[in-house]
């Protein structure tokens, strides 16, 4: 897909534009919920990461220079989605809004999932290593899924 997307549209473009495809779909995977942006989140969503992976600086600025709009995922299926685009583009967190970090903090209370996907937050490996065992020690029993223990496997 990616290639096909560089290739076919993607290459020719200004920044510009590819900031406001961005935009657009940042919208369609994280602020809407109905049928037609659920059907289609996935794609979106992959669409979003293979355009942080052409330019990563590009959307950096962007993230930075336009916080507002980036501003406000919705809960649920969009919260597991912006967590994993923060663990796939780590680079990303440290230019969201206080706002969005705000939020990413309380969901990783709420949820163990997001704790171990929240490698993005620390200042080394180390540290989220210590996160990490802390969280598995201080836990009577847990659940990862095998999403997540692959995802950390690739990490």
């Amino acid at each position: 897909m990616k290639r096909f997307l560089s290739a076919k549209y993607f290459k020719n473009l200004r920044q510009e534009t590819l900031d406001d495809i961005f935009k657009k779909i940042w919208k369609l995977v994280f602020k809407l919920e109905n049928d037609e942006c659920d059907l289609n989140r996935e794609i979106n969503f992959r669409t979003l990461n293979i355009i942080f992976d052409i330019n990563p600086s590009g959307v950096l600025k962007l993230l930075k220079n336009e916080e507002a709009h980036f501003d406000s995922v919705l809960p649920c299926t969009c919260t597991d989605f912006f967590f994993n685009f923060l663990f796939d583009n780590p680079k990303a967190y440290n230019v969201l809004s206080e706002l969005n970090k705000a939020y990413v903090d309380n969901e990783i209370e709420e949820l163990l999932d997001f704790k171990f996907l929240s490698w993005f937050k620390f200042d080394s490996m180390a540290d989220y290593h210590e996160f990490i065992i802390k969280e598995i020690n201080d836990a009577s029993s847990f659940y990862i899924s095998m999403d997540i223990v692959n995802k950390l496997k690739d990490l």
